[in-house]
């Protein structure tokens, strides 16, 4: 890779530096979390069960837990599925760690099921042949923001009586045939990290149709307390001193700071999705006729958030590679990201017996794959900036 490339003619595309995926935050996140800060309850309480009922609503599903993280809520979904020791999981190679360590988080086997080219979600038609007498369940993953196909997985999992996990990280808000991402599978976890489209810092939350599966991991993600529910009401005049733990459970509540700024988040979301949406048509209008990339697919069924708006490098009709791409993009004061390394890449999976090039859709998508700014936070003017400048080295290395 090289380094310290500078710009294209000596000449930057813009003064300063784009950053790739900072969150949007106003004023009234602030005035919520100072309110919260000098109500003195910080942690589990009153504003997340608040932010629970409110995420309900806008995902039309009636059972809602926060929770520390997404990789949490994932963790517990296997944990109340009664997945462990050797049962197997099938999932996508190509997804952040978080989807395949949950699985060996509770003892089982990882199975990878190569994805769509277009879509870069698990491929339905990869499924069915890999499931075995110990396959127990699917975690799917909806890439950038774009739903996975999840009608034919479900009949497949309904077929073979499998579980079905949503690994909807990056797709809250997207919508598939018409409707939002949350009601279909066992349980849909979500993330509110710092880069997403809602964000609360850290964060996450699982949703099911099945009250009872909810319940079980409300109990599971505080310590195992039998009353989690309520367990935060202990310090109040209604509280009892009183509890049992009748289970080994974690440590993964959410807290009334992060619903401060998930509240707020929440009703802003559909409007940082129509700016995605308008961000990502910007690079569409100017990058159309660029033959040495190709742009984002979006299926008719779907309606994506546009999380990420992942590019792909023809390193056919291109005379520099991926990595020098980027350093040229740095030097135009664009940032990037690759996301990601497929599982099979990382030495953990490796040493599992793991080879990336048994999943050749997911290794050349990997080789070729670079997200640039999409957020609600980067003006019409910045993306315009960030589609010159790839159109600018596209042309200047185009062989």
């Amino acid at each position: 890779m090289m380094k310290e490339t500078q710009p294209i003619n000596g000449i930057p595309t813009r003064a300063t530096f784009l950053p790739f995926s900072p969150p949007l935050l106003g004023e009234e996140e602030e005035r919520e979390v100072i309110d919260t800060l000098r109500s003195g309850w910080i942690t589990t309480g009153p504003k997340t069960q608040q932010f629970e009922k409110d995420l309900a609503s806008y995902l039309n599903v009636p059972n809602v837990l926060t929770v520390s993280s997404c990789t949490a809520a994932l963790h517990l979904s296997m944990i109340v599925l009664n997945i462990g020791p050797g049962d197997e999981v099938i999932t996508t190679p190509y997804t952040f760690a978080s989807t395949g360590h949950v699985i060996l988080y509770v003892g089982a086997k990882p199975v990878f099921a190569d994805i769509s080219p277009d879509t870069f979600n698990i491929n339905p038609d990869n499924i069915e042949s890999l499931i075995t007498e110990k396959t127990k369940a699917i975690i799917t993953m909806d890439y950038g923001g774009h739903p996975c196909d999840i009608d034919p997985i479900l009949e497949i999992a309904k077929k073979h009586n499998l579980k079905v996990v949503v690994d909807a990280a990056h797709s809250i808000g997207s919508t598939y045939r018409n409707e939002k991402v949350g009601n279909k599978g066992d349980i849909v976890c979500y993330s509110f990290y710092a880069t997403k489209n809602l964000a609360t810092g850290e964060g996450g939350a699982m949703t099911s149709m099945d009250p009872d599966l909810i319940s079980q991991a409300r109990i599971m993600a505080m310590y195992g307390i039998s009353d989690a529910r309520q367990i935060w009401q202990r310090y109040t005049p209604k509280g009892s001193w009183h509890y049992d733990v009748p289970y080994l459970g974690f440590k993964y509540n959410f807290t009334d700071i992060q619903a401060s700024l998930g509240i707020h988040q929440l009703r802003k979301l559909d409007h940082f999705i129509e700016r995605r949406r308008e961000n990502a048509q910007i690079y569409h209008e100017i990058l159309k006729d660029c033959a040495n990339i190709r742009l984002p697919f979006e299926r008719s069924y779907v309606r994506s958030n546009y999380h990420l708006f992942p590019i792909l490098l023809n390193l056919d009709s291109l005379s520099i590679d991926r990595g020098e791409f980027i350093e040229y993009l740095r030097a135009e004061n664009i940032g990037v990201s690759v996301l990601w390394p497929p599982l099979p890449n990382h030495t953990l999976y490796k040493e599992m017996g793991f080879n990336l090039e048994n999943y050749p859709q997911s290794n050349y998508v990997f080789q070729r794959i670079i997200n640039v700014p999409v957020s609600p936070i980067a003006s019409t003017d910045d993306i315009r900036d960030a589609a010159t400048a790839i159109l600018k080295i596209c042309n200047h290395f185009s062989k």
